[in-house]
């Protein structure tokens, strides 16, 4: 794990060969950071706590069991939205500036000595631009994204980024 931010949040992560995942626990005394942007995408799963996450100076909520998706090249941010802790997945195709992170995983590759890292830089500028009060279309719960039956006691459900795609397996107790 990673410590960012003055310890406030701790990153870990996995990758795949075409896909990368981060696991961030916030703490809810983390402030807004310096928003960002990347020229692809970004699924956002919030796990538990409550996050705000701001994208082209608009903020909106993200409760726990929600998942959204921050679009290529769009300035965005995130913070805690309450007094809880944060654990959100964020969902990204392989980015050079993260792979010191799966350093762990002997199976791939290690990025060079000096290879980019990518860290968050606090901000001390508190966010100034509007709230999304209507999230339909943004902001998904995941128990309640249209599902497909694939046997008898499993359903299917799955959100899509333009270079990832999340499914939701659905498996009810007992199934064989």
């Amino acid at each position: 794990a990673t410590e960012l931010m003055g310890g406030v949040m701790r990153r870990t992560a996995h990758r795949s060969d075409n896909c990368l995942l981060t696991f961030n626990r916030i703490q809810p005394q983390m402030k807004r950071w310096e928003p960002h942007h990347h020229p692809f995408d970004q699924i956002v799963l919030t796990v538990s706590g409550k996050q705000i996450l701001e994208v082209n100076g608009e903020a909106f909520e993200c409760p726990a069991g929600s998942i959204t998706r921050v679009p290529a090249n769009a300035w965005h941010t995130g913070w805690p939205g309450s007094d809880e802790p944060v654990l959100n997945i964020d969902i990204f195709p392989l980015r050079p500036d993260y792979l010191h992170l799966t350093q762990y995983q002997q199976d791939y590759p290690q990025p060079a000595p000096g290879h980019p890292v990518y860290h968050q830089v606090k901000s001390e500028k508190p966010f100034e631009g509007t709230w999304k009060k209507d999230t339909s279309g943004i902001v998904f719960r995941w128990d309640e994204l249209p599902r497909t039956q694939v046997m008898e006691g499993m359903q299917r459900a799955a959100y899509r980024g333009d270079d990832s795609l999340v499914v939701f397996n659905f498996i009810e107790p007992g199934m064989k």
